[in-house]
């Protein structure tokens, strides 16, 4: 994605590398702040988290794997987000968040995920709503199935031929943020 970003004109990303499994709030404070002494501002913020180990019957779920899934999935972006919106408010930036079809995944054996992504959207929607008369833009995204590890957790015996890869979603994003 970072390639395309440039290919069109915009800015070179910045990729932080961060464990959001260990991370914890003050982790996420740095983060603003290198930004902040490094760069000044951010232009866009793009939630794409996603940990998903498969279906499962709730009764079999084991508490680490359901602590991983909301850490990764809800605590992580919901801490990002909060200490870069002043950032995000310098050049009147973009969060997006990426979200599913829920009603696909708030069905029986989806689990912490089902649970997490109805929490992103509700937090998404909140935000929105909360930052509509600042700069800073709140946008989401459904992108259609796709190819790619986390849906043949869930979609094992799917024919994988009419699927798009991600990369083709890379220009919604781009334009997105424009």
């Amino acid at each position: 994605m970072c390639g395309k970003i440039v290919e069109q004109g915009g800015k070179e990303p910045v990729v932080y590398p961060m464990d959001l499994v260990g991370a914890i709030p003050n982790d996420f404070i740095v983060l603003a702040k290198t930004i902040d002494e490094n760069l000044g501002k951010l232009d866009g913020l793009i939630h794409t988290e996603a940990e998903f180990s498969g279906l499962i019957e709730f009764v079999h779920y084991e508490a680490p794997r359901w602590l991983k899934e909301m850490q990764i999935n809800v605590n992580s972006p919901i801490l990002l987000t909060q200490p870069l919106i002043p950032l995000l408010q310098k050049p009147k930036g973009k969060i997006i968040f990426t979200l599913e079809d829920l009603a696909v995944t708030v069905k029986a054996y989806w689990g912490a995920y089902g649970v997490v992504k109805s929490a992103i959207a509700h937090f998404a929607s909140t935000l929105k709503e909360e930052l509509e008369s600042s700069k800073v833009d709140v946008q989401i995204i459904m992108p259609p199935p796709m190819k790619t590890q986390l849906r043949s957790k869930a979609w094992s015996g799917e024919d994988y031929l009419h699927l798009i890869h991600p990369e083709d979603v890379v220009e919604k994003y781009i334009k997105m943020l424009a």
